[in-house]
C-alpha cells in the first residue's frame, strides 16, 4: 500500500523577484521524503525566458483556482499542482494558510514577499508573520531560523529598534522562550540536550547593570527560573561573543532580544545559500527562506535555490510528523 502524501503549499512571492524562479529549481530537486505532493501559487504573468524552461522543465498539472487544485489532492498523477492564480501574491499567502488550518494542506512553504506588494494588495498586515497570526487567531508567534552551524529565534519581530527595551519584558521573554523550546524539539537529538543561549539585551549584556539595566532587573532572573524548571537555559551571553565559532556547539538556539542581533550573525555565517525561516507559535506549519525578493536577479537565472530547497525539505519533514 501507497504510504499516504504529504501536501505542501508554496508561494512565489513577488512576480518580479526571485521566488518563482528558486521555487521551482526547488521543486525539481525532488525532495520527496516522505512522500509528498506540491501545490505551486503563481501569477497570470509571463515568466522570463529562462524561467518559462524550468517550468516547461517540470511535469505538472495545471489549475486556475485553490478550489480546482484541492480536487487534485491525493490524485498519484499529480505530484506538482500548477496553480496559476489571478489574486494577489498576498492574498495567496491568506489562502493557502486558511487552507492549512482546514487541514487541506500540511504545511507552507513561502517565497519572498515584499512589503510594499503587501500594502498595494489592500492587506493591512506588515509581512508573513503577522497575515499568519491573523489567519490563525493568535495573538503571539515568533521567527525562528535553523541553519547549518547554529540556530535563532527572535524574542521581538518587526519594531523600531526605539521600541525594543520597551516590548522586551518578562512576559514576552517567557513566549519567546516556549518558541524555542518548539523549535529545539524539531532538531536532531544531540541538539535537544544542549541549552538554549539567551543573548543579553546591552552591550557587554549589560556589564553588572552598568549599561543599561533589562539583564541585571529581570533577564538573569527569568533565565535561571527555565534553568530550575529543567529547561535548560545559559546567560545572559555577551552578544559580540556569543556567535564566535566555539561558542555554536554549546547550545541548541539563540535567542535574540531584536531581530538584527538574531539575524546579522545567522545571515553573515548561512548567507543566502542555506538557512530555514520558520514561523513558531502558529496552528499550522510554515517555513520559507531566510533572505528577501532579490528584484535585481529577476530573470537572470542567478538565484541561488539553496535556502528554499532547504525550507522546503523541511516543511515535508515537518508534515510528516505528527
Amino acid at each position: 500500500m501507497e504510504k499516504s502524501k504529504v501536501r505542501i503549499a508554496v508561494t512565489s512571492g513577488d512576480p518580479d523577484g526571485v521566488g518563482l524562479e528558486i521555487s521551482l529549481k526547488a521543486i525539481l530537486q525532488k525532495p520527496r521524503s516522505p512522500p509528498s505532493q506540491i501545490f505551486l501559487f503563481r501569477g497570470e504573468e509571463k515568466p522570463p525566458g529562462s524561467v518559462l524552461r524550468l517550468l516547461k522543465s517540470t511535469e505538472r498539472t495545471e489549475v486556475r483556482s485553490l478550489e480546482e487544485a484541492l480536487d487534485l489532492s491525493g490524485h498519484p498523477k499529480a505530484p506538482f499542482v500548477d496553480i496559476i492564480s489571478k489574486l494577489s501574491p498576498a492574498h495567496w499567502v491568506e489562502s493557502a494558510a486558511k487552507a492549512c488550518l482546514n487541514r487541506s494542506f500540511d504545511a507552507l512553504v513561502t517565497a519572498p514577499l515584499s512589503k510594499p506588494l503587501i500594502k498595494s494588495s489592500g492587506l493591512q498586515d506588515l509581512g508573513h508573520t503577522e497575515i499568519l497570526k491573523r489567519v490563525s487567531g493568535v495573538s503571539t508567534a515568533h521567527m525562528g531560523f535553523v541553519g547549518k552551524f547554529f540556530s535563532v529565534v527572535l524574542g521581538t519581530g518587526h519594531i523600531p529598534l526605539s521600541q525594543v527595551s520597551s516590548k522586551w519584558t518578562p512576559d514576552s521573554f517567557r513566549q519567546a522562550f516556549a518558541a524555542c523550546l518548539e523549535l529545539r524539539e524539531l532538531l536532531a537529538p544531540k541538539l535537544r540536550r544542549r541549552p538554549v543561549g539567551v543573548l543579553g539585551l546591552n552591550p557587554h549584556a549589560g556589564d553588572s547593570g552598568l549599561i543599561g539595566q533589562e539583564e541585571f532587573s529581570w533577564m538573569a532572573s527569568e533565565i535561571q527560573k527555565q534553568a530550575q524548571n529543567s529547561k535548560s537555559a545559559l546567560g545572559p551571553l555577551v552578544p559580540d561573543a556569543a556567535f564566535l565559532p566555539q561558542m555554536w556547539t554549546q547550545f541548541s538556539v539563540y535567542l535574540a532580544a531584536y531581530h538584527d542581533q538574531g539575524l546579522i550573525p545567522f545571515k553573515s555565517i548561512h548567507g543566502y545559500g542555506s538557512g530555514v525561516h520558520l514561523t513558531l507559535g502558529l496552528p499550522l506549519k510554515r517555513t520559507s527562506v531566510d533572505h528577501g525578493v532579490a528584484k535585481d536577479l529577476f530573470g537572470k537565472n542567478k538565484a541561488d535555490p539553496g535556502s528554499m530547497t532547504e525550507a522546503l525539505r523541511f516543511a515535508i519533514k515537518w508534515a510528516g510528523t505528527k
